[in-house]
């Protein structure tokens, strides 16, 4: 049994380092972490030195992982994310 609990462990309960949103909708709203977009994080930027090619999936997907990780983005693609309600003001953003 596990003495952390599911809230504790969700990347939207995580405040301690959350920005204040500044704008109309939003005026003194928590943003968590993980929606924090840094300078660096761009479409275009190649974050993992290898490409897939179907022959090197374990090593791709583990690079992939570290490189989210690292980011505080691997929850958008391993479900511990949840969506955003559809009154959510994060939503909108």
């Amino acid at each position: 049994m596990s003495d952390v609990s599911d809230d504790e462990k969700s990347p939207m309960k995580d405040t301690g380092s959350a920005r204040k949103a500044g704008d109309s909708s939003g005026r003194g709203m928590e943003v968590p972490p993980v929606y924090h977009l840094a300078s660096s994080d761009s479409t275009g930027v190649q974050i993992i030195g290898c490409t897939l090619n179907g022959n090197n999936y374990l090593t791709w997907s583990r690079a992939m992982l570290i490189a989210l990780r690292a980011r505080n983005k691997l929850a958008f693609i391993d479900g511990s994310l949840e969506k955003p309600g559809e009154d959510d003001p994060l939503r909108k953003r």
